[in-house]
């Protein structure tokens, strides 16, 4: 299981103008992340605008897939909506981009393949974005958590 509170203090939290207009919804962001309290705020507006057309004014409950996502980090998302499990889990994600680089030292100018890429075609790393998306030279970018870091020294050359 990923220890995901090391990485909790790099994702971006709310400030206070965005905890004192939470207030005014009757909302406590405080400490949350900004994608998590957008989601709260969005389902509180959402249930507000819509009532009852929300399955008797109730939002939508997470999936057993979210549920079960959850507790491989030890989180319970089984009382939240779908929507506010959706950003922690994307939360999730960018952390384990943040661990894939810290793991792998990944840095502009390294020499990465993609784990999923069966032709296992070799990129070299432009950039790396806040949110541990790795752009490539001539090319896209990937999810760090996708890609394996390769040294071009340990290739041998027949």
């Amino acid at each position: 299981m990923v220890n995901y509170k090391i990485y909790m203090e790099k994702l971006e939290k709310v400030n206070e103008k965005q905890i004192e207009f939470a207030k005014l919804l009757g909302l406590n962001v405080t400490g949350l992340t900004k994608r998590v309290a957008l989601r709260m705020i969005h389902d509180n507006i959402h249930v507000r605008l819509h009532g009852e057309k929300i399955k008797g004014g109730k939002l939508k409950a997470p999936t057993e897939k979210q549920i079960n996502f959850g507790k491989k980090f030890g989180l319970d998302f089984s009382k939240l909506s779908s929507s506010i499990a959706f950003a922690y889990i994307s939360d999730l994600m960018v952390i384990l981009n943040f661990k894939s680089i810290e793991e792998q030292n990944i840095i502009p100018g390294d020499c990465v393949i993609n784990k999923h890429d069966k032709l296992e075609k070799e990129y070299i790393v432009s950039s790396i974005n806040k949110d541990g998306y790795i752009y490539f030279k001539k090319s896209s970018g990937a999810n760090a958590r996708h890609l394996v870091k390769i040294n071009k020294g340990d290739l041998w050359l027949f």
